[in-house]
């Protein structure tokens, strides 16, 4: 394939490799492609991070540690995003973002919070003072 061209597609550079004269030779033509320019590839200047990054996790380390990651940490995210609509930080620089992160998370921490005070059946003062008395008892 021939290096056809580049392009940038939201601030990320591709260069597009393609070759029409082999493509419409080729047996495979109009099954892999129907395009009249036939088949075109498009490769991120990040997929040298890209190939790095799947190196790792298809370690026994990697997959380990993206195991506990699936778990904890993405579904989190997911909620931030999906059900609390925070796809975008408003301000800039980052003293500013991790405020405004810091809001998020608590945000959905306090979510957390309530929906087990909701699941207990109990006020939630009452579950604060058991577990005053729980933790008086402990020492």
């Amino acid at each position: 394939m021939h290096h056809i061209g580049r392009s940038k597609h939201r601030e990320v550079v591709y260069d597009t490799y393609g070759n029409v004269r082999e493509c419409k030779k080729c047996e495979y033509y109009g099954v892999c492609t129907t395009s009249p320019r036939g088949r075109h590839i498009s490769i991120s200047e990040h997929e040298g991070l890209f190939k790095e990054m799947r190196e790792k996790l298809s370690t026994e380390e990697g997959k380990e540690i993206y195991g506990i990651r699936k778990i904890t940490l993405e579904p989190v995210f997911g909620n931030l995003s999906q059900n609390l609509g925070f796809r975008e930080f408003v301000l800039r620089g980052k003293e500013k973002v991790r405020g405004e992160f810091s809001l998020m998370c608590t945000a959905h921490n306090l979510l957390k919070i309530a929906k087990f005070v909701r699941k207990s059946g109990k006020k939630l003062g009452e579950l604060l003072r058991e577990r005053e008395v729980l933790s008086i008892g402990a020492t």
